[in-house]
């Protein structure tokens, strides 16, 4: 026994031969495992590219085109492009809205008429101010100059931020901010013309191409009158001449709109109507409506209307411009109202706040094409009808719904053809939507968020020329030694 003892090796491994059933065992949780990477790691890739798509369409400049130019600040500019859309939807939207979108001369053009009126309107404001003055307080006049330069280089020539061009200066404004406290000082009087503001399509940058008429609403001190408004119709071709300069080649005929109270200012291609309002309109005369009634007054229906315009503008600055889509969906709505006669009657404000709801309710981004359908559907859906929720106007502090001027055949029709277009859509047919030809198929249109779902090539195959079948991979059965 202890000579056997001595001759068996400690330290000698003895290597254990598994039996079938322990390497069916082995060779099963080895499948698993890499089974199990294999899965982690394309969920981890997915949520990377998940990650990257979400940062992608919350970003602003997946919609950007290379036809697009900048709205010179009358609304959203357009940069280089940002990566092509994913759907053949978004394709055709994108497409139609580079269509319908104004060319560059059209822009310069309305940008050249608006900004000369307006800086006609602050100097006629000045020479308004001047005449009101005082007589003892003329000797100011010819030392202002210099601070007149000084004071175009500091502050904004016109109103292209699309905010309010205040006529009033600084000294004035303390003024009047004495005066309104109860300490009135001696100075000059309150100015006429207090500022002008762009209002409607041009505030809001949803211009179309051939659209030529813009708007300015001038702000007065008192309740605007019919003289005031022949005053700024008689001095206002003297100030715009002064303003565009003896180069420049178009002439500006200034009409008078009594009716409308207004004035037009049009230079053959561009017309640019200046309404006149007051905050004084809203609040009600003292001492009964004598004021009101006044003959010479403006309409006060008009200044009203006006008021409201300032408000839309403001709102649509604040709540609508800043939604993904939503300006480029309402341009697309713009043009299909004015080609459909059955969405003619739905007003611009009330569509712009029907595209902006939808756009809000959704809780995240959306992109044209979703956002187009979107809206279709709440449309489709009854949203418009008598018995439907309706459009609250959030410019009016009472309930006032927005689509109050639409009749209920009216509102039908536009639910009817909203179904129509909402089947069109979901029959890959949109380009019958937008009135536009079918655009071309896109070849790899799937987005790289799609995991490539490939056979994979087997790396033992000894003649890559052995035909079998489709570039098939055939398995072959291992011969047993």
């Amino acid at each position: 026994m202890s000579n056997y003892r001595y001759q068996v090796q400690p330290d000698l491994e003895v290597k254990v031969k598994p039996s079938m059933h322990q390497r069916k065992l082995a060779e099963a949780k080895a499948q698993r495992m890499l089974v199990r990477d294999e899965l982690w790691a394309r969920r981890r890739m997915h949520d990377g590219v998940e990650e990257d798509e979400r940062m992608y369409w919350e970003g602003a400049d997946w919609w950007r085109g290379p036809h697009h130019h900048h709205h010179h600040a009358m609304g959203m500019g357009y940069g280089p492009v940002g990566r092509r859309p994913e759907t053949s939807d978004d394709r055709h939207v994108l497409a139609k809205h580079g269509d319908i979108y104004p060319p560059e001369q059209q822009l310069q053009d309305i940008q050249r008429a608006v900004s000369h009126t307006e800086r006609a309107l602050k100097s006629l404001s000045d020479a308004l101010a001047d005449t009101a003055k005082p007589k003892g307080q003329p000797a100011k006049a010819p030392a202002k100059p210099d601070e007149k330069k000084d004071e175009k280089s500091e502050g904004k020539e016109d109103g292209r931020d699309n905010q309010l061009f205040s006529f009033v200066g600084e000294g004035e404004a303390a003024a009047a901010a004495a005066a309104a406290g109860g300490s009135p000082a001696p100075g000059p009087a309150a100015r006429a013309l207090k500022g002008v503001m762009r209002v409607g399509l041009l505030a809001k940058g949803l211009l179309l191409r051939g659209d030529r008429d813009v708007r300015l609403v001038v702000l007065c001190h008192d309740r605007p009158t019919v003289t005031l408004l022949k005053r700024v119709a008689a001095d206002l071709p003297l100030h715009l001449a002064r303003v565009k300069g003896s180069s420049e080649e178009p002439k500006y005929k200034v009409e008078l709109l009594p009716a409308e109270g207004a004035v037009s200012v049009s230079d053959g291609s561009v017309n640019v109507l200046v309404s006149l309002t007051s905050a004084v309109m809203r609040e009600p005369a003292e001492g009964g409506d004598i004021k009101r009634d006044d003959k010479d007054v403006l309409p006060r229906q008009k200044c009203l209307d006006a008021l409201a315009a300032l408000r839309h503008a403001k709102w649509f600055q604040a709540r609508a411009a800043s939604l993904q889509s939503c300006v480029i969906i309402i341009r697309i709505m713009r043009d299909l109202c004015r080609r459909i006669p059955n969405w003619t009657p739905l007003n611009p404000y009330a569509m712009e706040l029907l595209v902006s709801g939808v756009m809000q309710s959704a809780g995240g981004a959306l992109s044209p094409g979703e956002a187009l359908r979107r809206v279709m559907e709440a449309v489709a859906g009854g949203l418009l009808l008598d018995h439907g929720p309706g459009l609250r106007d959030p410019c009016e502090k009472e309930l006032v719904d927005a689509l109050g001027n639409l009749l209920p055949q009216q509102r039908e029709d536009l639910t009817a053809s909203a179904q129509q277009f909402l089947r069109q859509i979901a029959f890959r047919q949109i380009h019958k939507v937008l009135d536009m030809e079918p655009l071309p198929k896109v070849k790899h249109a799937a987005g790289s968020w799609k995991f490539p779902r490939k056979r994979r090539r087997s790396n033992t195959d000894q003649d890559p020329d052995t035909p079998n079948g489709d570039n098939k991979v055939v398995k072959k059965e291992e011969t047993s030694e």
